[in-house]
């Protein structure tokens, strides 16, 4: 009996050939993908260059162009990636769904709702690993925080120790120094006190650190305890974000303002 169930195929706009773009955690590995084809059971294929590294077994964002030149994007997982030496790779994505619509994962929850913040050093101890591992904060929560790595950490627990931006500091530096005008070396003195504060702070990966190619890795992590540093330095950047979209549409507006009267002038 010949089978009867429908062919997928791919939504609307979409044609194969289209040009393709990945990303892990709000992290862009790659923009020179193809959509290569879409089976009887609905996975998409994309082609891969060799040179190209991308994580399997991971929920990934997948931006593909249309024929109009929209992009378009979607949820999916990444399950299976075959090879030939010298030649591009076929990578297989199940659980296709437009991004409105995905299920909730924690590492992508924390991309959406915690801050991107300015570079933002960080120190990461494991007992899986003999040395420190460095690296830079990615996104800042109040209870948890994205990672970029120079190496896996391994598993379980981690301390981790962060160089809060010199912008929140001299923030800091300048409320205290308007408060006792008669402090000295203000700047200073806060930076090592903070170092000490945001220092040792423990932590648990949530699932594996996910490879992103070029020796480096994305470590999602939640605090053992809200750490009130971090959720200070969040309301700080909320703040600065506010202030400098304020800025912005004052620019505009100004912009604006003066386009017009050049125009009725």
């Amino acid at each position: 009996m010949a089978d009867s169930r429908p062919i997928p195929t791919l939504p609307a706009g979409l044609k194969l050939g289209a040009r393709a773009s990945i990303a892990v955690a709000g992290v862009e590995l790659s923009t020179e993908l193809r959509l290569a084809g879409v089976d009887s059971n609905g996975a998409w294929f994309l082609s891969v260059p060799p040179d190209v590294s991308i994580p399997v077994g991971q929920p990934v964002t997948l931006t593909v162009l249309r024929g109009d030149g929209v992009p378009t994007c979607f949820h999916a997982y990444t399950r299976r990636m075959r090879r030939h030496e010298g030649l591009p790779g076929s990578l297989r994505l199940e659980d296709i769904a437009p991004a409105g619509l995905a299920p909730d994962e924690s590492t992508e929850e924390l991309v959406r709702s915690a801050l991107e913040i300015p570079p933002m050093r960080v120190v990461v101890r494991s007992a899986a690993v003999r040395r420190p591992v460095v690296g830079e904060v990615v996104r800042l929560g109040a209870e948890e925080v994205l990672l970029r790595v120079r190496k896996d950490p391994g598993h379980g627990s981690l301390t981790l120790s962060f160089d809060p931006p010199e912008a929140f500091l001299q923030a800091k530096a300048d409320a205290l120094q308007e408060s006792r005008p008669n402090t000295n070396h203000t700047y200073w003195r806060l930076q090592k006190v903070y170092a000490v504060y945001f220092a040792g702070i423990d932590a648990e990966l949530v699932g594996p650190a996910i490879p992103t190619g070029g020796d480096e890795w994305l470590v999602h992590a939640r605090f053992h305890n809200p750490h009130a540093g971090c959720a200070e330095l969040v309301r700080f950047l909320e703040e600065q974000s506010a202030k400098a979209a304020e800025q912005r549409a004052a620019r505009q507006r100004a912009a604006q303002t003066i386009w017009q009267e050049g125009l009725l002038g």
